[in-house]
């Protein structure tokens, strides 16, 4: 009996060793990677991006505002119609004046002539200066800007800067205070060199600053 037993235990041995070692079931997971094929393919062309606005072309420019003032004139004996912007004359105690229509103040007109206002410092040098219609009142000083009031009906006020810009002054004119400083003798300004109605005084402007101007007086 232990020769069979023997080769039994044998038998079963081999087979064992057999059923592990055999080919072994593919037991390793299925793939979850598809096809190329059926893979999305990446873009080459960027999102599109919308176009910028289009600039709007400049518009036109609006015509320049136009104010009525008197001047002096080079052509005292002038007569309507000698400038297109001449709309009539005034008489006045200095000859006559012509009332034009402009939109900025002539300070190098071969025609007209304003009347002048100078700033200057103690050695009498000139440091601006504005042109201001024919006898009217000096206001004031902001900056760069002078202003000044025209009497009429009614009476009307205005800035005006060193380069001739002419611009309105809202609210009722006639509440502006008269500037009310003390004159001194002006230094030999070359702007009055011939002017026998210049005066010299010194006026505080908008921030508080004492300046130094001299312009003409009316002539009378």
């Amino acid at each position: 009996m232990k020769p069979l037993l023997f080769a039994l235990t044998v038998l079963l041995t081999v087979a064992a060793c057999t059923e592990k070692t055999g080919p072994q079931a593919d037991t390793a997971p299925q793939s979850k990677v598809p096809p190329a094929a059926s893979m999305p393919q990446p873009t080459t062309t960027p999102p599109a991006i919308s176009a910028p606005s289009r600039v709007p072309a400049t518009p036109a420019a609006e015509a320049a505002a136009s104010f009525e003032f008197a001047f002096s004139s080079t052509n005292a004996d002038g007569k309507e119609g000698d400038d297109p912007r001449i709309l009539r004359w005034d008489d006045g105690p200095c000859g006559g004046s012509p009332v034009v229509r402009v939109s900025r103040m002539p300070l190098n007109d071969p025609a007209l002539v304003p009347d002048y206002v100078v700033e200057f410092d103690d050695s009498g040098k000139e440091l601006k200066r504005w042109g201001k219609p024919y006898e009217a009142e000096v206001l004031g000083l902001e900056g760069d800007l002078l202003k000044f009031r025209v009497h009429g009906e009614p009476p009307r006020a205005f800035w005006t800067d060193p380069q001739g810009h002419i611009g309105t002054i809202a609210g009722d004119a006639t509440t502006i205070p008269e500037l009310d400083t003390p004159t001194f003798e002006c230094p030999a300004l070359p702007t009055f060199a011939n002017s026998s109605y210049a005066y010299c005084s010194i006026v505080t402007d908008a921030a508080s600053r004492p300046r130094k101007l001299a312009w003409e007086g009316p002539c009378t």
